[in-house]
């Protein structure tokens, strides 16, 4: 980014660029040593300043301030203009992180803020669509992620005790993705066997299937695959 702010617009600048700093780091090295290192630092805050996306700023302030307040004392194209308070989480985070210890502990702290952020929005992602029963078979089509965090809410979805005898779960569009979700259709397995029932899993992805192998005998033969 530097390189660009200094005029560079051609892909021969980054040569010249990195060219002249193996330079000055094999050959000028002793002439380096005499810079005070005041004059360095100069340096540093230089290309802090202009690597810095100061306008990040506007829109974490933004992503925080409630929306009332946005369309109350800002226009209707700036009011608009912000991004997820999750994001601007882990930019925060970040840069926090950054300023107490190292770029690279603060990159691995973002990746691991960013992954909680992404269970926790996707817990309620997946969806039961039910269709029509037929001749005493009740279809659901499962739609999205099934994994670790979305369990609790896709066994909230089945009423086990209405449904008929033969309850059938269609994966086209669904994709089950760790042993918590095989886990969850264990247990929901054993619920409808409990009453007497039959599940069934239904069009499942090629990709799901050596998940899903595990789960040939669940609820105790409640459950086919």
């Amino acid at each position: 980014m530097i390189n660009i702010g200094s005029g560079a617009r051609t892909r021969a600048s980054s040569f010249i660029a990195g060219l002249f700093l193996l330079i000055i780091v094999l050959v000028a090295y002793d002439g380096i040593k005499k810079i005070p290192v005041s004059a360095l630092v100069g340096v540093m805050f230089n290309v802090c300043f202009h690597t810095f996306e100061w306008s990040s700023l506007k829109l974490m302030i933004l992503a925080a301030c409630p929306l009332r307040v946005r369309r109350k004392f800002l226009s209707s194209k700036t009011a608009a203009q912000q991004i997820r308070r999750m994001d601007a989480l882990v930019i925060l985070v970040v840069t926090l992180v950054t300023l107490f210890t190292d770029l690279a502990t603060a990159v691995a702290v973002g990746m691991v803020v960013s992954l909680f952020t992404f269970a926790l929005e996707t817990s309620n992602a997946v969806q039961v669509v039910p269709r029509e029963p037929t001749d005493g078979v009740q279809v659901y089509d499962v739609h999205g992620t099934l994994f670790f965090g979305s369990t609790t809410h896709f066994l909230d979805l089945f009423p086990e005790q209405v449904d008929p005898d033969d309850v059938r779960l269609v994966f086209e569009t669904g994709h089950v993705a760790d042993y918590s979700a095989v886990q969850a259709l264990n247990k929901l397995g054993e619920r409808y066997g409990a009453q007497g029932k039959r599940l069934t899993l239904q069009e499942l992805m090629p990709k799901t299937h050596r998940v899903l192998s595990r789960c040939a005998r669940l609820g105790g033969g409640a459950v086919g695959v």
